[in-house]
């Protein structure tokens, strides 16, 4: 799964959040999940902090 964001346009010395994708699993399913980022073009960027990566569901199972 891909996803682009022009991180220009966010608000500069905020917090954003970004949603980059959607997926799904099955019960028991265990394995490894892989996120990376990139720089796509060629203008050197003053620098970029991540502060955590959350994954959260999108429903919360009901009981």
């Amino acid at each position: 799964m891909e996803h682009k964001q022009d991180l220009s346009i966010l608000p500069e010395n905020k917090w954003s959040d970004i949603s980059v994708g959607v997926f799904s699993t099955n019960y028991g399913m265990t394995g490894d999940m892989e996120i990376s980022m990139y720089e796509q073009g060629s203008q050197w960027k003053k620098g970029i902090v991540v502060g955590k990566i959350i994954i959260r569901p999108l429903v919360q199972p009901q009981n």
